[in-house]
């Protein structure tokens, strides 16, 4: 059995090495023969190259000529078809007309050598716009200060060196001794309705210019100033007070001491004006004893403000003051009052509480349009 085994062993061995020898052949033969198959071969690739690159060649020759037809004929649009060479003549034509527009503006706004309208004299230095409908649209310096004293906020502009100069309402344009204008501060007040005239009175008040405010329009910020009335037939009496100040050395304690104003001259809203308060600062006559219960009737059943008018009526305000005197007067006339001297009047021919209530309340209306709002 071992002997019959190991001869097959050495038969293949030697199959291996023909075979291996049978490829290096085939191979060494492979290495030769390229040699003859390239001289076959080469003739039909040369000419497929060359046909290619004549192909290539001609191919570019008419790319290029196409190009350039293409060149050469290109249509071009016309300018009414196409939205954007529509809009690039509108901007040149837009650029060439802005010049005249820019002079046709400025000639419609160049200042004109005007005469004033109001005093036709004067030459002009003030345009207001809004004053067109009462024809005063050019005016001379003191003509605009006469007529936008009541027109503050009129929209003026100044006519200087030939162009127009807007300008607040507190300037003002006055022409120098050279006959040049130039700015001026003035002082405006707040246009408001301003009763002139109090208690059927025929003097009328005189109107200054009172405290400084601050007012904002769409226009801008003014400091302006309030109104203030006064009547010439009580100038003299507040003079006389402010020097009787001054001389008791009242006023120097008001303004070392403000906080002191409110107990030398108390307000009339934070004043008490109640009927035992009255009754105790009358000071009583000795005869006539119906009229004084009358009176003490009034004072103890009326209401608080025609108890305040009556203290009016008798003294010139709301506060009740001490030494208030009543005298019962032989007359048929109306309750008198002289406030100056704290004094009350009562006719002595009142029959009835009803009569003296009704007369004495007629008297007491009239202190609402009298001194009291002076």
């Amino acid at each position: 059995m071992g002997d019959s085994h190991f001869p097959p062993k050495k038969k293949r061995r030697k199959s291996a090495v023909k075979k291996k020898k049978v490829v290096t052949s085939r191979l060494q033969k492979r290495q030769k023969s390229p040699r003859r198959a390239s001289a076959s071969v080469n003739p039909v690739s040369e000419e497929v190259q060359l046909e290619g690159i004549e192909l290539t060649a001609s191919l570019e020759t008419r790319l290029q000529e196409l190009r350039g037809t293409l060149a050469s004929e290109a249509p071009v649009a016309k300018a009414d078809t196409t939205w954007t060479q529509r809009q690039v003549l509108a901007g040149v034509r837009a650029k060439l007309a802005r010049p005249l527009l820019l002079d046709a503006k400025l000639s419609a706004q160049r200042a004109l050598q005007e005469t004033c309208q109001k005093c036709h004299e004067e030459e002009a230095v003030i345009r207001c716009l809004e004053c067109v409908p009462l024809d005063f649209e050019y005016l001379c310096g003191k003509c605009d200060i006469e007529v936008h004293r009541r027109h503050v906020f009129h929209g003026r502009v100044a006519i200087f060196h030939g162009y127009l100069e807007p300008i607040p309402p507190t300037k003002a344009v006055v022409v120098d001794g050279n006959g040049q204008p130039n700015f001026s501060e003035q002082v405006c007040q707040l246009p408001m309705p301003a009763q002139r005239v109090l208690c059927g009175c025929t003097e009328e008040a005189e109107v200054t210019t009172g405290r400084h405010i601050a007012v904002v329009t769409i226009n801008g910020r003014y400091e302006l100033c309030l109104p203030r009335k006064v009547f010439g037939r009580i100038k003299e009496q507040l003079k006389q007070i402010k020097q009787g100040l001054k001389e008791t050395y009242v006023l120097d304690l008001l303004e070392a001491r403000p906080d002191a104003i409110t107990q030398v001259f108390p307000s009339e809203a934070e004043a008490t004006c109640s009927p035992e308060v009255v009754l105790d600062f009358i000071q009583w006559p000795q005869e006539d004893e119906k009229i004084k219960e009358f009176l003490m009737q009034f004072i103890s059943t009326v209401s608080q403000d025609k108890l305040k008018q009556l203290v009016k009526f008798w003294v010139g305000w709301e506060i009740p003051m001490t030494e208030m005197k009543l005298e019962v007067v032989d007359s048929n006339h109306y309750p008198r009052a002289s406030t100056c001297f704290r004094t009350l009047r009562l006719p002595s021919h009142y029959q009835t509480y009803d009569d003296f209530r009704q007369s004495l309340e007629m008297c007491l209306g009239t202190s609402e349009f009298g001194f009291g709002l002076i």
